[in-house]
């Protein structure tokens, strides 16, 4: 019981704070909120299944690639990810400031893009103002030592080889 009062009274007092404005309300009040800039600008860039479409998915992960995944996380990002049993594609397409965020452990990537870093489960891509993150999972049996290196090493060549296919879709 606790563990629901927890999570429905914010749930709640949104939703009573949000009805509170809902009352009869001038013009001109709507009107200053429209005019009025909220927050960043971002750009809007390509659908992500429209980079990573079907064709593109069963040349990279062969015939059997299905779609598994078309999302909208957010206004500013689309999601796509395709599966086959050689492995999984998931591409986030976006407005660049959503889709990376630097880190110290992150390695650039020549030749990829405007910008490309190799970043730890991901590899992102810039082209003008739109970004793309690129995740593969590259079917495999054991994975620690020397097999998890290489499974790694395996998943950062696929990630480049994939960016490259897609980025001038972008």
């Amino acid at each position: 019981m606790i563990l629901r009062q927890t999570v429905l009274l914010p749930v709640v007092a949104v939703a009573a704070f949000a009805l509170a404005d809902c009352g009869p309300s001038s013009e001109s009040k709507h009107t200053a909120i429209a005019a009025a800039p909220v927050g960043p600008q971002f750009v809007s860039g390509s659908n992500a299944c429209d980079v990573l479409d079907d064709a593109a998915a069963k040349q990279l992960l062969g015939d059997a690639a299905k779609l598994t995944r078309k999302a909208q996380p957010n206004p500013h990002m689309s999601q796509c990810q395709y599966t086959s049993p050689n492995g999984a594609i998931t591409i986030m397409v976006g407005d660049w400031k959503m889709i990376y965020t630097a880190s110290p452990q992150d390695k650039p990537v020549a030749g990829l893009g405007d910008e490309a870093y190799d970043t730890p489960g991901e590899l992102v891509v810039r082209k003008g103002e739109v970004g793309m993150s690129v995740n593969v999972i590259v079917s495999s049996g054991e994975f620690w030592g020397k097999a998890a290196d290489d499974m790694l090493a395996q998943q950062s060549a696929a990630q480049k080889k994939v960016a490259a296919a897609l980025v001038p879709k972008l």
